[in-house]
């Protein structure tokens, strides 16, 4: 998988924020959801996923997050009676839907892309010569030394 995902500070006012176990579900759910609509074969059938929705088992997410199946399951269970996500169990998969993904990453407000930022950026931070800085580290040393 590539790219990003947004996340604001207000997570940190979220409940799930000071439990490490949620927090690592949801933030494992938020990374995994699709960032477009995608259609993957299951079972002999096609399944039509949206932006913010993902297939998966309590496996993959066992080995993903290094979280034991029944625990990622009651924390998934938790996560669902927070309103955070929606749980879809089917046969053998699962299908895991964030609530108001679509909403919270497309959304611009004043928030500004990348793109947008890394050229404003440059120019207002002084360029950094890396050269610089290790050649000074290494006077430093030097003189630590003596």
């Amino acid at each position: 998988m590539q790219g990003w995902i947004k996340l604001h500070r207000l997570i940190m006012e979220n409940a799930i924020y000071k439990n490490s176990m949620l927090y690592h579900l949801y933030s494992h759910c938020l990374l995994s959801a699709n960032h477009k609509p995608q259609h993957i074969w299951y079972d002999g059938e096609l399944i039509k996923l949206k932006p913010g929705e993902f297939a998966t088992t309590l496996g993959e997410i066992s080995e993903a997050t290094g979280i034991k199946k029944t625990t990622a399951y009651d924390g998934l269970k938790i996560l669902s009676k927070l309103n955070l996500i929606l749980l879809n169990p089917e046969r053998r998969i699962t299908l895991i839907s964030v609530v108001n993904w679509y909403s919270w990453q497309t959304s611009t407000g004043d928030a500004r892309t990348i793109a947008e930022r890394w050229p404003n950026d440059s120019r207002t931070t002084p360029p950094v010569n890396l050269r610089q800085i290790s050649d000074s580290s290494a006077e430093k040393n030097e003189r630590m030394k003596e």
